[in-house]
């Protein structure tokens, strides 16, 4: 239910969003880029709430200065695995603050309501995902505001690889195919397989076939026709559009490097400034075998479809711990690090069992 209560006795409220506030929370995350080397804002038209209804509950947060919107939170929630428990889990996301309230009084403010609404929904943990180049965003979630008082727990790679008309080997002991309907247990096997000990991994992971249509997978046999690996991509670009706003001089190699390849016609040239960036995400990625070869031939297959599907980049969220990563092969890419925060409401954040997968793709700016 939502609740309008005055901030600081003055002109700052904050107060709960309705369904009529998503064309203007639209406009404010086009206007409020994320600065994380590369300077980027999340498009979430038409429909801003898209997103969060297909991945739990949710309530979001309106922060307004003379009535002006100048900062916005969400808190998602949902069931995930702990052990041998079943938990309620919540997750601080889409924390954006305008020019001249990032800082002090106003993100307390916004921090404290979001506080709030986790004690009033009963969570048992809570987590927040945060690029580690975006720097103004950790002390939100390590308490150095007074509030939340998340630790770092699990860190994450996100390598985002150039979708290319990669060659396939001639002779592979593999054969990889897009999965059909009928392979989902095997992809899911694959998917589960060592996953047990992952806290916070949510109870409604991901489905093959996936009901939305949003995704595509890819499924490596053996010569005994033995599922082996799988890959499973998501296309988000219908709910969420990543829009470039500046370049990190960092990336300025990849960005040339697809330009030359895009004349060759083996590769989409990424986007300028102020254009969409085309993406698949991984929400699965397993492979029974460390053999770098059999992840080249999945990572293979799925890049050669980005590329004929216009998508610039296939982007692989993986664990640090995760044994895929030293298998993962140098074809054009950059690397980008982020770190779970997690915390009570009631359970240690120092659990030496790694975090599962977390939703938000960076919930603090």
């Amino acid at each position: 239910m939502a609740r309008d209560h005055d901030a600081d006795g003055g002109g700052m409220m904050i107060r709960e969003a309705s369904p009529d506030d998503g064309p203007m929370l639209v406009d404010f995350f086009r206007d409020t880029p994320i600065a994380a080397g590369t300077t980027f804002a999340f498009d979430r038209g038409p429909d801003f709430f898209a997103l969060l209804r297909a991945q739990g509950e949710h309530r979001t947060l309106l922060m307004h200065d003379g009535g002006r919107l100048v900062g916005t939170a969400t808190v998602l929630w949902h069931r995930a695995h702990d052990g041998d428990r079943v938990v309620r889990l919540g997750e601080v996301r889409d924390l954006r603050l305008g020019r001249g309230h990032r800082g002090g009084r106003s993100a307390w403010r916004l921090l404290a309501a979001v506080h709030d609404v986790l004690r009033e929904i009963v969570v048992d943990s809570v987590v927040s995902l945060i690029s580690d180049a975006n720097r103004d965003a950790i002390p939100m979630a390590s308490g150095r505001l007074g509030l939340l008082r998340l630790a770092p727990t699990t860190r994450y790679l996100s390598a985002h690889y150039l979708g290319w008309l990669a060659p396939q080997a001639r002779r592979s002991p593999w054969r990889v195919t897009p999965a059909k309907d009928g392979d989902g247990e095997a992809l899911m096997g694959l998917f589960k397989s060592g996953r047990r000990a992952l806290r916070f991994d949510p109870v409604e992971g991901p489905m093959w076939p996936d009901p939305s249509g949003r995704s595509s997978a890819w499924l490596a046999r053996d010569r005994r026709d033995r599922p082996v690996g799988a890959l499973l991509l998501w296309d988000g670009e219908a709910v969420r559009r990543i829009r470039v706003t500046h370049y990190d001089w960092r990336e300025w190699p990849l960005r040339l490097l697809s330009h030359a390849a895009g004349l060759l016609r083996v590769t989409v040239p990424l986007p300028p400034p102020g254009g969409v960036l085309r993406t698949w995400a991984s929400r699965g990625f397993a492979v029974e075998s460390h053999d770098p070869r059999l992840v080249r031939a999945l990572l293979g297959a799925a890049l050669r479809a980005a590329a004929r599907s216009g998508r610039h980049v296939v982007q692989l969220n993986l664990r640090e711990s995760d044994p895929v990563i030293p298998l993962l092969p140098s074809w054009p890419r950059s690397l980008h690090h982020s770190t779970v925060y997690a915390g009570p409401l009631h359970a240690d954040p120092r659990s030496p069992s790694p975090i599962g997968d977390v939703h938000a793709d960076i919930a603090l700016a």
